[in-house]
Order: C-alpha cells, then structure tokens, then sequence
C-alpha cells in the first residue's frame, strides 16, 4: 500500500542511474555519533515535512521530479536489468542464503529520506508502518556485485520498531527492514518501461526480503537459522534464512538475519500442481485476539490485514489471508475451526481437516525448539496453508527468535522452557490452561483415536535430540558463520554489537539448552512409557 508525501525527491543517478529519495527497546537509544556521515548528492534542495504535513499520510497530488535526460536514464536502467537478469542466473536463491558464502546488502538514501523512514514511527507506533520508502540497494555475494535502484524499504516488527535516526543523518539504534523490489512509490517518478520491469522485478526469484538485527543478543549468531534447519530436516516447509552484513549509507549495522517471505510466491515454491491455490494466513497474536482456533469471525479476526481501516487506527486480524484475498470465503479456515470445537468431532473428523501427520512432526521440532511464544504457548507466529490438493490444513513456521533457551527480555517459565512437558495441558507462553482444541485434543488430552499420534510424537522427539544431523551440527554452523562475519560484527555510531561467543550472559548457550532440556524430556518420556 502507497501513501503520498509532500515532499520533493532529490535525483541521485548514481551506479545504475537510479533515483534516490534515495515495541520496547532492550537498551537506550546511545548519544549521537560524532562521526561523518554518508549522503548522497542531489540537483536541487530537499524539503523536509512540516510537523503539519507528517501527522498521516496524505492521498493528494504530490510535486514529482521528472527526469532531465529520459533517453540516458532508460539506457541506464536497461543496464540495470541486464547486470540484474545475469545475476539471477549465476545465483540461486540457496546461494544467497547459505552461511557458506560472504554476503553484503548496501542500502543507500537519501539523508531525508531516511529521516522521514525513522519519522515514519510516529503515525503508526502500535503497528508495521504500511509507508514505503525509496533507495537504492547494492547485493553482494563473495566478490559478484548487483545494485537494484528505487527499491521500496519500510520498517518490519512490532515490539521491535523505533525510531533510529536523527535529523542530521546519524543512525542511533538498529531497527528491522523489509524490502520490496516490485514497489511503486507514490510520490517517485516514473517512465512507463521503468515502471513495467519494476512491477516484475526479482532477485533470485525473490520479489521481497527481510532483514533482521539480533535483538535477543544471541552470542552465537545461528540459533534461528539452525531452528528453521532443523524444521526442514524433518520434512515441514519453512522459509529460507541466510546472514548478511548490513550498511546503511555507509554506516555498517552488523550482522543481521536474512529471510524469504512467507507470501504467494512461497506458495508457489513449496506446493506444486494441484498442491498450490489454496489459502494462506499468518496467524499471530494481534489487537484481534489470540490464534487460538476457538473462534472464527470474517471481518473481526479473520480478514486482510489494512493498515488504515477503523479511522486509522488499522484492522490486523488474527487470521490474515495472503493468498486468494479477492476470491475466498474462508470456508475451509470456518470448518477447521468447527470441527475443532464440536465436542462431538471424532479423530476421523479432524483428520479431514487437518493434515496430522504433518502437525505431529511440526511440533515435535517444536517442542525440541523450545518457543515460548508459538502456536502451542502463546497463539502467535505461525502460518496456516491449505493444501489444495488434500484440502488439509498444514501449519507452517514463522519467526523462531526465541528458542533454544533465549531468555532475553522475557522468560515466562524461568528456566527457558527447558522444563516444558511435552504433553502439557499449560500454554507456557500465555501462562494459562491451553485453549486450542488442537492440542488438547490430539496431544494433552487425547480424544479416542488420537493415542497413536501421542506415540509417534513422543517417539519423534526422542528420535530428533538423539539423531538430528542439525543439532550435531551446530558447532560447525557457528565457526563457519563466525569465520565469515566476526570482523564485521562491531556495528557502527555505538550501535549494539554482539561478539560471537560460545558463551552468553543473557540467554542459555545451546549446548546448555539442550542437555537440560533432553535430560527433562527423557524423564517425561520414561513416564510416558510405563503409564502404557
């Protein structure tokens, strides 16, 4: 979604010839930084938003810059894509995300727009600001280098987002980024042919990416990347996450994450033939409620996300559609939900509607995983396909920052969750009885029917911390990593650095997580068996 700004974009023809415009805080933002800062050259004065014109955007005419050369600029950005589309076949998307090659993301805008990015906060500090912003964005993968001119970039997160940057430029606390190369920026001008291969523009196959800063201060950098291994190791779809340094206007941020998006075009990716279609949601603890599956209502928690419905104020529903928005009734998502909360359903019924054997392996790695804010312990960061070929249910994950012991900022158990009972009737995260009948009804308290499913959880576990290739594997994803990022992982302008270390004063090292965990696990499995 685009929002019009008053404001007038500076022309930068820069590499390409492209047009450059361009939640709590876990530590205070530090004192400005007295070193240079990076700007881009402009052609003309740059005006700023008056507080007036910043309070909510604007949907009226905005002054536009046109292009003083259009035949250069079009030669220029033909350039682009040529450089783009050999890029894309020297590369795959697997490249970009293994921890075995050196990758560097460039971001590059204007001094003012990256003020008004920060500024952008403001009109939405309870929610994902829908305001995209122009730069440019230079991608590098061992020595092979591509720049992408007027990519959209806006900020990601929710407990996460902030403010980041002063007036003058200077960059004072590290934030998430989404970035969209297919987006059309309201107030940026356009050729036709420009606009045309914009709108189809990918990298490696990519049409967005997301970039994250380590915000639980992991110590060893890898945790989420060996959670969404791990996932993949047991046969449940999970998107593609890499690392990455991170600079902006020259201003290095460290090391963050990178991520494949959950979205249509991973749809198409992982679901093939008859498998692809179906509807997608992200399902997550919003202002509508909890993803607990008892409830379902279109328009009140179910429904596409729209930042400025209600006034402004935004509609964010607990179950927000990211595939056949126009063409759906969520009737599939409905039943699901119904025969979950009819006391009557029998194992039959809901194996109808939900694909068991893939729940049962998702949360087993789940479990393993310890996370105290999933689907399981808080009805949060999940996502729910149905397969259009089986026209079951398969839940998918999503946004696993806090496992394997991470204690920062919040440890409702006290210990991590490596105390959780694999069959609890607790939801650890919300710290009350578990409301999901999913779970009550297939794994804590079993319905008639549902006792093998219990079995092969709790066999799968056992199977997953004594034999998982990804969890021996650990150590050499962490040296590995390390030798490829440790002279880059003291940021910039004081900004938070974390060195790696095998230890870590805020959160439970891995190797720590799991053997308390295992050792926990392997009493409860032992109970489990002799109550046969």
């Amino acid at each position: 979604m685009n929002y019009k700004k008053f404001i007038i974009v500076p022309i930068f023809l820069g590499l390409l010839g492209s047009i450059c415009s361009c939640v709590p805080t876990l530590t205070e933002p530090t004192t400005n930084s007295t070193s240079g800062e990076t700007t881009l050259p402009t052609t003309e004065e740059t005006t700023l938003p008056t507080t007036e014109e910043t309070t909510h955007p604007t949907t009226e005419t905005t002054t536009n810059t046109t292009i003083s050369n259009p035949t250069s600029y079009e030669e220029i950005k033909n350039e682009e894509e040529v450089l783009l589309n050999e890029f894309n076949e020297k590369y795959s998307m697997s490249d970009f995300f293994s921890y075995e090659k050196k990758i560097k993301v460039e971001i590059n805008m204007d001094k003012n727009e990256l003020y008004q990015l920060s500024e952008d906060y403001d009109l939405y500090p309870h929610h994902s600001s829908p305001i995209y912003r122009v730069c440019d964005v230079t991608f590098t993968i061992d020595d092979d280098v591509v720049t992408l001119s007027k990519v959209g970039i806006r900020l990601k997160g929710n407990t996460s987002r902030r403010k980041f940057v002063d007036e003058n430029g200077n960059i004072y606390a590290t934030v998430h980024f989404k970035l969209d190369f297919n987006e059309i920026i309201d107030y940026v001008d356009y050729t036709e042919s420009e606009e045309s291969y914009i709108d189809e523009r990918t990298f490696l196959g990519l049409k967005k990416l997301d970039l994250k800063w380590n915000k639980n201060f992991d110590t060893s950098h890898i945790k989420e990347y060996v959670a969404l291994e791990l996932y993949k190791e047991y046969d449940i779809k999970s998107q593609h996450i890499g690392f990455t340094q991170v600079a902006l206007n020259g201003t290095n941020l460290g090391l963050y994450y990178s991520y494949e998006t959950i979205d249509k075009q991973f749809a198409k990716r992982y679901y093939k033939g008859d498998a692809y279609g179906g509807d997608l949601y992200k399902i997550c603890y919003t202002a509508a409620g909890p993803a607990d599956f008892t409830n379902v209502k279109v328009g009140q928690n179910v429904g596409e996300e729209d930042e400025e419905a209600n006034q402004g104020n935004g509609f964010f529903p607990s179950y927000d559609i990211k595939t056949n928005k126009d063409e759906t009734d969520h009737s599939s998502l409905k039943n699901m939900v119904k025969v979950l909360n009819n006391n009557s359903s029998t194992i039959k019924d809901i194996e109808g509607v939900i694909d068991l054997d893939q729940f049962i392996k998702y949360e087993a790695v789940s479990y393993v995983l310890g996370d105290p804010d999933d689907l399981r312990n808080n009805y949060n960061n999940s996502y729910l396909y149905f397969n259009n070929e089986t026209k079951l249910a398969e839940i998918l994950p999503y946004d696993k920052d806090r496992m394997f012991g991470t204690q920062c900022d919040w440890n409702p158990t006290g210990n991590g969750m490596t105390q959780a009972n694999p069959l609890s009737n607790w939801a650890q995260g919300a710290g009350q009885e578990q409301k999901n009948p999913l779970y009550r009804k297939i794994l804590s308290r079993p319905i008639s029917g549902a006792e093998t499913y219990v079995s092969t959880y709790m066999d799968l576990i056992k199977t997953i911390f004594e034999n998982s290739e990804t969890l021996k594997n650990f150590d050499n994803v962490y040296n590995a990593v390390k030798e490829q990022y440790q002279d880059i992982v003291i940021a910039d302008n004081e900004l938070p650095s974390i060195e790696f270390k095998t230890s870590d004063d805020i959160n439970l090292t891995f190797n720590n997580y799991i053997t308390s965990k295992q050792n926990h696990f392997n009493n409860k499995y032992n109970e489990y068996k002799n109550s046969l």
